[in-house]
């Protein structure tokens, strides 16, 4: 099944007709309302695609992205008139890539995406397991440190006890 994805912006070279006819799941969304909307709705996208729209709404609409579904990779379909915020976008599609050459882009984008959020769960997971560890390491620590306390407390009477024996005449 192909990915469910969101499209945000004027679709002036009809890619979202293009990505539903090879199954990807669109929410189309032209305007920032409805990138706000859809986000509210509790849709979480497996990528955000940016299209042409004025630099400011995209930058908000990267902003909601960012902090509705941090783990979609943002990929943007750069147009003639306006090049630039590359560094904001997990891939940059240039103008006048053909359907087959961006297509292919997009579904390796998602793909390394579920790649590294597998890797992310893996590495949280053995990082919980790790903290779990060492807070029964650490308890286990503290109840050996107070044993080991109790039993100097001992011995130092056992010393002061032995100190106040009277000395035998064969060691004088």
């Amino acid at each position: 099944m192909a990915a469910s994805v969101l499209h945000f912006g004027m679709d002036e070279c009809n890619r979202v007709l293009v990505l539903r006819n090879v199954g990807y799941l669109v929410e189309d969304c032209p305007s920032i309302n409805d990138v706000r909307s859809a986000f509210q709705q509790g849709i979480e996208p497996e990528a955000l695609l940016f299209s042409k729209s004025y630099a400011v709404e995209r930058g908000e609409a990267v902003l909601l992205a960012r902090s509705s579904c941090s783990q979609a990779p943002l990929i943007r379909f750069e147009d003639m008139d306006d090049a630039g915020d590359e560094p904001n976008f997990d891939l940059v599609i240039p103008p006048l890539t053909t359907p087959g050459a961006w297509l292919q882009a997009v579904a390796a984008t998602i793909e390394r995406s579920h790649i590294l959020q597998a890797r992310s769960i893996a590495i949280r997971e053995r990082s919980d397991l790790l903290r779990r560890q060492s807070e029964i390491l650490r308890q286990e620590c503290e109840s050996e440190f107070e044993k080991s306390a109790r039993q100097r407390r001992i011995a130092e009477k056992v010393i002061l006890e032995f100190r106040k024996w009277p000395k035998s005449s064969d060691e004088t």
